[in-house]
């Protein structure tokens, strides 16, 4: 059974304790205003109780040009995406009786560069730059690849709802992928737009938020719940 399996038994349980915690940002009607003054690393800086954690993995991931200087699109984590990653962490730990992680510095920076390097890509794009996805029918909307700073491939898309019994005539919402298997990107083991077998999906809740120097998509903490890295097992891979 995979490592990540057992763990988000115990993650879910955090999730329904924090999500009820949050301020009224994290609401998909989005923002009012997508135009920020400052860079992206101001923007995060400004989120007080929302991208704390996030601002202190940057600073230690040594990656505070890239948000400050860049041209860059960036899918958000928030506080809780990381604090579900460091629970993990810890639980595998403990189950293996090794020293766990007391503040974010006990993990070594190339991890924390690695893990947040999957959520930034190059240039400025909003969500209508991306192509339609509908994973019930890939061969026709597969959404599209694009090469994160990680280096890896991962999928990003606009999933269009329907409205009533009008297909695709309802709100878009936009979507990062973790493709588990990279020599066959567009298989789909089950056509829920939830972690299934061949993708880890995090859904955005805000988006086109538009910082001096990029754009920023926040991804949701939960429906289906994110954590840090989308893959505990290349989590370990790093790690170990």
């Amino acid at each position: 059974m995979r490592i990540s399996k057992i763990i988000g038994i115990v993650t879910l349980g955090c999730l329904l304790l924090t999500a009820c915690k949050k301020n009224d940002y994290y609401v998909d009607s989005g923002v009012s205003n997508p135009k920020f003054n400052g860079t992206v690393m101001d923007y995060l800086q400004s989120k007080t109780g929302v991208f704390d954690t996030t601002v202190q993995v940057i600073k230690l991931a040594g990656m505070e040009k890239v948000f400050s200087t860049d041209t860059i699109t960036f899918f958000a984590p928030n506080n809780i995406c990381i604090r579900n990653l460091v629970t993990n962490y810890n639980f595998y730990q403990s189950v293996l009786g090794r020293d766990t992680a007391k503040k974010l510095s006990d993990i070594d920076p190339s991890v924390w560069k690695n893990l947040m390097s999957l959520y930034v890509f190059k240039g400025a794009r909003k969500l209508t730059d991306f192509h339609q996805l509908d994973i019930s029918v890939i061969n026709s909307f597969s959404g599209g690849m694009y090469t994160s700073y990680n280096g890896r491939p991962m999928n990003i898309g606009v999933r269009y709802n329907d409205e009533g019994s009008i297909k695709y005539a309802g709100y878009r919402s936009l979507y990062i992928s973790y493709i588990l298997d990279l020599t066959r990107p567009y298989y789909i083991g089950s056509t829920t737009w939830t972690n299934n077998d061949s993708w880890i999906m995090a859904r955005v809740t805000s988006s086109d938020i538009q910082p001096t120097n990029g754009v920023v998509h926040v991804i949701a903490f939960s429906n289906p719940p994110h954590s840090l890295g989308f893959d505990f097992n290349y989590v370990l891979s790093l790690v170990n």
